[in-house]
């Protein structure tokens, strides 16, 4: 007898995961080995952070512009053009695929996400204020206050509601 997951469940490698009941077993006993279904996460995030060096994905940018471990972009913002409009893009965009092919939600040293990178380098790349500014670090704080301030206060709701609710009873 086979037990097959839903369709739309997906492990982090996108791959269908589907145990046999006779192995079953063996992975409780194994547990703490690992196998195809349950990788030793330490090699999963090596995997991911060899991304970071692959020759065949970064091979035209220079070394001091790429992507980094710590989750930096050092790029200067008199780079930006040569930067946005070069392979360093391409391929840094490529870079982040491999590691989300690899972990979905990878964070970096810095605690930036895949996303956080992505946000960066399209702000960096744009043509408004910000263009020329890889702080990814800077960006994720930015994010952060913004998100913290746009949080509304759950009683502000509660008030709106009890007015609406006086309003039509009065009326």
């Amino acid at each position: 007898m086979k037990i097959v997951l839903p369709v739309n469940w997906y492990c982090t490698t996108a791959h269908r995961l589907s145990l046999s009941i006779d192995r079953l077993p063996r992975l409780i006993e194994s547990e703490g080995e690992t196998d195809d279904n349950f990788p030793d996460p330490g090699h999963v995030f090596n995997k991911a952070l060899e991304c970071l060096n692959d020759k065949y994905i970064y091979s035209s940018c220079d070394e001091e512009h790429r992507l980094t471990q710590n989750g930096e972009l050092n790029v200067p913002p008199e780079y930006a053009d040569e930067y946005c409009n070069g392979a360093c893009l391409t391929e840094t965009y490529l870079v982040l695929d491999c590691i989300d092919d690899v972990i979905k939600y990878f964070v970096f040293y810095n605690k930036a996400t895949l996303r956080d990178v992505r946000e960066t380098i399209k702000c960096g790349c744009s043509y408004g204020p910000k263009r020329g500014d890889f702080n990814v670090e800077e960006h994720m704080q930015a994010d952060e206050a913004a998100a913290n301030n746009n949080v509304i206060n759950p009683f502000y709701y509660a008030f709106v509601l009890i007015i609406i609710v006086g309003w039509n009873i009065l009326f």
